[in-house]
């Protein structure tokens, strides 16, 4: 997988003994200068004046930081700039500005989405770099079945409809199909719930619901996927476990097959949680349930697709306990779906980076949560993703759209069992 300008970030991180280095050559801001205006995409933004020291993250395009103070330093031809908490970026990348310091709000749809998303379905679809060239089929680039585009706003010229893509391309609207997000949304846990979780969800379409847990008996009734139920007693029968998903004073009782109902589970902290109030996720594989913690005490349960295994290849999500190394607001992703095709998918939303590639990161590509579909990753609803990118830590500041974690502020643990 493919992560954009995430190695830039990494690449060269340095740490050093600040009280071994000289302090940085103070330069004068004008008096009328109030924010450093970000002008480049995803600016990398340092912990001194230098560009060889720790990368704390990146700001975004269109951001006003304030400006406190001015340095030279190395890396940067001219000054380097503070804009935040010991955070220092190149005065190539931004124009001072006498407007106030400005974070534009990250605007989502009503689906919890920065973009409208679509698929490209044939071969016969370019994107170009303004509507001009994409009219005279100039300086176009092919893009292949299968991709995943995340469109902020359509232009009509004459009569063609064009997309502006995240990636700063154009692209014409109609050989693209809407994309429609799940409108899933995992729970919140509000109260003590001891040592067991009551509820669970449907992973599979018209789930069979039976009055009685027998062996060939005719359904009571179907449930659809993603369906909120109840997990009481389980029971054997003939080899065939099932589960209770009616209150004992509910009459008929319901019963489905427990492999019809992904049920989370409650789990002890790993030794790497340190504090009893410490955040922290636990992803069961075998439920394809997403459990976060606070403490011992559980505080939203969800259901996830991790990775898959398919045309000969295994793309199984990692176990282990790792803490999240880097938040992303979005991420552009790709690799390979076997031997001979790729994948790709730009926009992706509240992207949480824990073991390497892997991470947590809203999917607007399915609706099959509680089943295995990704390429690694843990995928949510995207409405689950803000959730728990807006929980976790490192905070991401208002202008930056990209943060890495840090001793004043470290990563959430993960851990995939």
């Amino acid at each position: 997988m493919k992560w954009g300008f995430i190695s830039l970030l990494v690449a060269a991180c340095i740490l050093q003994n600040d009280a071994a280095l000289p302090r940085p050559d103070r330069l004068r801001i004008p008096a009328w200068a109030r924010s450093a205006a970000i002008v480049r995409d995803d600016a990398t933004l340092f912990d001194r004046p230098d560009w060889m020291s720790r990368r704390l993250g990146t700001a975004e395009k269109g951001a006003r930081l304030p400006l406190i103070e001015a340095a030279r330093g190395l890396g940067c031809d001219g000054s380097w700039l503070l804009v935040g908490d010991s955070a220092w970026v190149c005065d190539s990348v931004v124009d001072v500005s006498r407007e106030e310091p400005f974070a534009k709000p990250r605007a989502l749809r009503s689906d919890q989405l920065p973009f409208r998303y679509y698929f490209v379905d044939t071969d016969s679809v370019y994107d170009y770099p303004d509507i001009e060239s994409g009219r005279l089929k100039r300086d176009g680039r092919q893009l292949s079945p299968g991709f995943g585009l995340a469109i902020s706003t359509v232009q009509t010229v004459g009569d063609q409809r064009w997309g502006h893509m995240s990636t700063d391309r154009w692209v014409p609207m109609n050989e693209l199909r809407r994309v429609q997000p799940s409108l899933f949304s995992g729970e919140e846990i509000h109260s003590d719930v001891g040592f067991a979780l009551d509820f669970g969800w449907v992973n599979r379409e018209r789930a069979k619901v039976f009055s009685y847990p027998i062996r060939g008996a005719s359904p009571a009734k179907l449930r659809a996927i993603h369906d909120k139920v109840f997990w009481g007693k389980t029971r054997i029968v003939d080899s065939v476990e099932y589960v209770q998903t009616s209150p004992d004073d509910k009459k008929p009782a319901e019963w489905m097959l427990v492999s019809d109902v992904a049920h989370p589970t409650i789990a002890a902290p790993p030794s790497e949680v340190e504090r009893t109030d410490e955040r922290w996720i636990d992803v069961d594989l075998s439920s394809q349930t997403l459990v976060a913690y606070q403490g011992a005490r559980p505080v939203f349960a969800t259901l996830v697709s991790t990775g898959t295994r398919k045309r000969g290849l295994n793309f199984s999500t990692p176990k282990g306990v790792n803490r999240i190394w880097v938040k992303l607001f979005i991420s552009n992703m790709s690799g390979m779906n076997d031997a001979t095709s790729r994948y790709s998918v730009d926009g992706v939303p509240f992207v949480q980076f824990f073991d390497a590639g892997v991470g947590l990161h809203g999917a607007y590509a399915h609706d099959l949560f509680g089943r295995t579909m990704s390429h690694g990753c843990v995928n949510l609803a995207p409405s689950d993703a803000e959730r728990l990118f807006y929980w976790t830590t490192p905070t991401l500041p208002d202008g930056w759209s990209a943060v890495l974690s840090s001793s004043a502020d470290r990563g959430t643990i993960v851990r995939v069992r």
